[in-house]
């Protein structure tokens, strides 16, 4: 069985399976299906499948839309780090009380 990072279809790669591997995991928390989190983003649901497939990468929009919708801190910051974001500044547009619940990570290596 092939490993799934580097697994093949119609011709395409993963281009960055942690980044498809926290998609598909963040969908999967709520739980959704791959339409009702497209809807959630006011996105498309091929988009969704390319994105946790690894074909494609979220428009920075996109990334800060998926930090938004994060149910942890961890997973909060790390997708607004990918869409290269001021933690500090996307903190400040989160309510109080979410806010508070936020940790803060150390920068990815």
């Amino acid at each position: 069985m092939q490993n799934t990072s580097t697994r093949k279809s119609k011709g395409r790669v993963n281009l960055d399976p942690e980044l498809s591997r926290r998609i598909k995991g963040l969908r999967d928390s709520f739980p959704m299906n791959q339409r009702q989190f497209a809807q959630e983003l006011r996105a498309v649901q091929t988009q969704i499948s390319a994105w946790e497939r690894g074909w494609e990468r979220p428009s920075t929009e996109k990334l800060i839309a998926l930090g938004n919708i994060a149910k942890n801190s961890a997973d909060r910051i790390w997708f607004w780090q990918r869409a290269g974001c001021d933690e500090d500044k996307m903190r400040d547009t989160l309510p109080e009380d979410v806010q508070a619940r936020l940790v803060t990570l150390p920068p990815e290596m």
